[in-house]
């Protein structure tokens, strides 16, 4: 087993594949403009075990598109869309965020909560704008710095890991470099991370050693994981999850 395929296995009975909670799901969405009681068409790109496709599909009326690459984390968020009764509003789709095979023009809002870091905060609006209707909206979210002035272990801990990162005024230039506009943004707090995150993930290692301890990699992925759990608590004030909410 690669890197992936222990990082699929480790989360495939994950709540949440990033930081965040149901709550700012929805204050995301409310910024949006939209009504919950719309019959909206929403892509849900890069849904992971389906966290944020739950909470829309429980507190709006949308019909919701679900793409995924992984086809293990399709089917785990399909099975916990039909098991709350939303069969008929969830369309999984298997498919790589950079080339979705969907028509274009055809929704009203792009979601992509914390999965654009996978092709880069500008290579997805690009990407991801075109299968918004005209006046769509986006909704992402991103990992950004938060102070101006950060100490070099981590600067060089994320440049190495996400070279994408950057300010929220960054992201602001790029937004409009692009041809859109920021509506609003808001930063994501310790609980997301903490509590809805890193301890879930702390506390399924041990079934996840006793499952997968003879392949190869495993300890070396679990390092990694708990080095990434271990920056944030001492370098929280420095960076986080921010929602971007877009018009295109």
């Amino acid at each position: 087993m690669d890197y992936y395929d222990l990082l699929i296995e480790f989360h495939l009975n994950s709540h949440r594949l990033a930081p965040g909670s149901d709550d700012h799901t929805m204050q995301a969405f409310d910024l949006t403009g939209f009504s919950r009681n719309e019959h909206l068409k929403i892509l849900d790109i890069g849904c992971g075990t389906g966290a944020q496709t739950l909470a829309l599909l429980h507190h709006t009326n949308a019909e919701i598109t679900a793409v995924d690459n992984s086809i293990s984390l399709l089917v785990k968020m399909e099975e916990r869309a039909v098991d709350a009764g939303f069969e008929n509003r969830i369309s999984p789709l298997f498919g790589n965020m950079s080339e979705i095979p969907l028509d274009e023009a055809t929704f009203d809002l792009i979601w992509a909560e914390g999965s654009v870091y996978n092709i880069g905060f500008e290579n997805g609006l690009r990407q991801f704008s075109k299968f918004l209707k005209p006046n769509g909206m986006m909704v992402i979210s991103e990992l950004v710095w938060i102070s101006e002035n950060r100490p070099k272990e981590i600067e060089d801990y994320w440049n190495e890991n996400y070279p994408g990162i950057g300010t929220i005024i960054e992201k602001e230039e790029q937004i409009s470099n692009n041809g859109m506009r920021l509506i609003d943004s808001f930063i994501l707090p310790e609980s997301c991370w903490v509590d809805n995150y890193y301890e879930p993930n702390s506390r399924r290692t041990k079934e996840f050693v006793s499952k997968f301890s003879s392949q190869e990699g495993v300890n070396d992925f679990l390092a990694f994981e708990k080095s990434e759990y271990e920056a944030y608590l001492k370098y929280r004030d420095y960076y986080s999850y921010a929602f971007f909410i877009i018009q295109c």
